[in-house]
């Protein structure tokens, strides 16, 4: 049977970030940017129901990413699976702990988590999400694309991917020069450009792309969207924004062609 898998981005931007994926009755949120009251909105909203979860990932420790990570793992009584670099930033102390290794993958309740590193200025990775052949990549927060990140998100029907910037807008723009200079460098942030050139170099297979942590000082929809549906050309693939303050509801089904990449496993430990 072709899987399915429901990806709910929630937040999106410096304000905080949270996205729920959910296949075959998992349901894993990454990122701990918003509190529970705003989760729990969010959801009555996309989904019609608060939904209980299985666990929660952290991709890095920066706050927009992981600020209410206690809050959330008390409200919905699940662990917390982040990297070893990230839990030494982030001790979380009354929270159950799962370690996962930067290029190890994972299972949560029978849905398949592929991790990457990404440079960024705190440790970050890239995810993928797999289900029975439905696949969904993710990553924000990285100043510079992996040459490997392209084959990382193989046979992904949907990619959420940082567009965080335009370069004249943020040299131009009210940020002093040290903040400048750190979005600009190669730990980071994406800028539209860069975003660009990876999703031109994307496999057929992708059929969504979503556009995710836009500056609401340094970038606009308008020139996000414009930037990277000049790289991808002709190719039908629906392009879109996600926002700060908007749900945004999305379906990945397996295509005929999908195939399940087998890789090994190994076991994440609890830590703590």
């Amino acid at each position: 049977m072709m899987g399915r898998m429901r990806v709910t981005v929630l937040s999106s931007g410096s304000g905080g970030n949270a996205t729920l994926v959910s296949a075959g009755g998992a349901r894993v949120l990454v990122d701990a940017g918003v509190g529970a009251s705003t989760i729990e909105a969010r959801m009555q909203s996309a989904l019609g129901e608060v939904v209980p979860l299985d666990a929660m990932i952290i991709t890095h420790p920066h706050g927009d990413h992981a600020c209410k990570a206690s809050e959330l793992a008390k409200r919905f009584e699940c662990p917390v699976w982040m990297t070893e670099a990230t839990q030494r930033r982030l001790p979380l102390p009354h929270a159950r702990k799962r370690v996962f290794g930067f290029n190890t993958p994972f299972d949560i309740a029978g849905l398949r988590v592929e991790p990457m590193p990404v440079p960024h200025d705190a440790p970050n990775v890239a995810l993928v999400f797999e289900h029975r052949g439905a696949r969904a990549g993710m990553v924000t927060d990285l100043g510079h694309v992996p040459n490997k990140l392209a084959a990382h998100f193989e046979g992904c029907q949907l990619v959420l991917l940082e567009a965080n910037h335009d370069p004249e807008m943020l040299a131009g723009g009210p940020y002093p020069d040290f903040l400048k200079k750190r979005v600009a460098s190669r730990t980071g942030h994406l800028s539209n450009q860069q975003a660009a050139h990876l999703c031109a170099r994307l496999g057929r297979e992708t059929r969504e792309i979503v556009l995710m942590h836009l500056s609401e000082t340094n970038n606009t929809p308008m020139l996000a969207l414009a930037q990277v549906r000049a790289a991808i050309g002709e190719r039908r693939v629906k392009v879109r924004c996600a926002h700060q303050d908007a749900v945004l509801d999305l379906e990945v089904r397996a295509s005929a062609q999908a195939r399940t990449r087998s890789k090994g496993s190994q076991l994440a430990l609890p830590f703590g």
